[in-house]
């Protein structure tokens, strides 16, 4: 009745049922869960051996930010687990016992589909870059190397070489202008030949 105490009640929690449930809870390959009370204690692990030690967790990081309200322990965040190695922190909370469920994933696990996109677009990038220079080694040989052939054979006719000629075989506009440019040389080979032969006559 309201007032008068009567007795004490005390409770006995057996937490190998929650050992049951957290030992199954596998996140990724190696991510698994534990849960500790609001003093750090750790009340379920995967590993019984550390919840058989009372194992306390109040000084990891992870642990700690939930007892500080101004820490912004809401989200995820990166810490080190209790090997060491660096994890992918997230926690809920179960209201009404003030234990918290802590999940943690080993950041190269976590971030291996971020590693597998980039590898990914590296991939294709290399192959663009690849392609890109095969292109620039196409275009070196189908354009800019007739277009040195023209303005050589235009430099030799230049300097008074009637005889030059060009053996351009392309199968494209290129070969018709070599075409055009050796019998435009033949006639002024002609040309030439027929003004010396006048001269000649004249002289």
């Amino acid at each position: 009745f309201p007032g008068e105490v009567i007795g004490v009640l005390t409770a006995e929690v057996n937490v190998r049922y929650v050992w049951d449930v957290v030992q199954e809870i596998r996140v990724g390959e190696s991510g698994y869960a534990y849960v500790v009370s609001r003093t750090g204690m750790l009340v379920a692990h995967p590993d019984l051996h550390l919840v058989l030690q009372r194992k306390d967790l109040s000084e990891l990081p992870q642990v700690a930010a939930l007892r500080d309200p101004g820490a912004g322990a809401g989200g995820p965040g990166v810490y080190e687990n209790l090997s060491g190695r660096r994890v992918l922190v997230s926690h809920v909370q179960i209201p009404g016992v003030d234990w918290t469920v802590m999940v943690e994933r080993p950041l190269t696990e976590a971030y291996e589909p971020v590693r597998t996109s980039l590898t990914r677009t590296g991939g294709i990038l290399l192959i663009v870059c690849i392609m890109t220079v095969g292109a620039a080694v196409l275009l070196g040989r189908r354009v800019v190397r007739p277009i040195e052939m023209l303005r050589s054979g235009a430099a030799r006719l230049e300097a008074g070489n009637l005889e030059a000629r060009l053996d351009l075989k392309t199968g494209d506009e290129f070969e018709e202008l070599a075409e055009d440019f050796n019998r435009m040389s033949a006639r002024l080979q002609d040309s030439h030949a027929t003004l010396e032969r006048k001269v000649e006559e004249r002289t």
